[in-house]
């Protein structure tokens, strides 16, 4: 379920004031629509901001998104089932979803498997390139998420030194060829709706934003490349 993509609010098996009161909670007799709002307001009301993602309010560690913990979650998912259920996409509407370790992409995707949730996402943060490789979870995770609209690449010097000692880049090699050979560029690169990616200020490689917005440019998608 998304709040948004023209699809009508599912509604819920309550007709009457006292039906609401009698489940605990009268916030639920009021028209889903409505509804909707205030699970935003009280969700935005909540945010903090994230200094280099200027307008996405919360940030997840998705290493904390496990079924017996609850605290990533904002209050107004916790109040009871239906709450969750109707603001949890919000939330991740609002959300930058940051992924460390692999298995924390593992954690996140095996929850919005769980929810159905993979379109509410619009923000991934993956803090190192380890976890941007081909053959890791991500992949899947990116290829499920087709609402991204923003990438961050945790990428380093540090990274890259490693890679190259590893001799997974050789001299023959120049930077975009290695992030299409080595990294899973090809899903990156289905993604419809992505408007930015962005990569820490002092990596930047020749070529490489150009290069990014012409192959999502031969896919009908306009991106902006962002250094902060």
């Amino acid at each position: 379920m998304t709040t948004d993509g023209g699809e009508k609010p599912q509604t819920i098996p309550i007709d009457t004031f006292a039906d609401a009161k009698t489940t605990g909670n009268t916030l639920l007799y009021f028209p889903r629509e409505l509804r909707d709002k205030i699970y935003e307001a009280a969700i935005v009301e909540s945010q903090w901001e994230i200094s280099n993602v200027p307008g996405w309010a919360h940030h997840v560690d998705a290493k904390d998104i496990v079924m017996t913990n609850t605290k990533w979650l904002p209050p107004i998912c916790q109040a009871c089932d239906q709450f969750f259920i109707e603001a949890l996409p919000i939330f991740l509407q609002h959300s930058v979803i940051s992924i460390g370790p692999a298995y924390a992409a593992w954690n996140l995707h095996y929850f919005l498997q769980t929810t159905g949730e993979f379109g509410s996402v619009r923000s991934l943060n993956f803090e190192n390139s380890d976890v941007l490789k081909k053959g890791v979870e991500a992949a899947q995770l990116i290829k499920n998420c087709t609402n991204l609209r923003k990438i961050i690449v945790g990428m380093t010097h540090a990274d890259i030194e490693r890679d190259v000692r590893a001799g997974l880049w050789t001299d023959s090699m120049n930077f975009t060829t290695f992030f299409s050979e080595i990294f899973i560029a090809d899903q990156i690169f289905q993604l419809k709706n992505i408007e930015e990616m962005i990569f820490p200020e002092l990596v930047e490689f020749k070529g490489l934003d150009g290069w990014l917005k012409e192959e999502f440019k031969k896919r009908g998608v306009e991106v902006t490349i962002s250094h902060t």
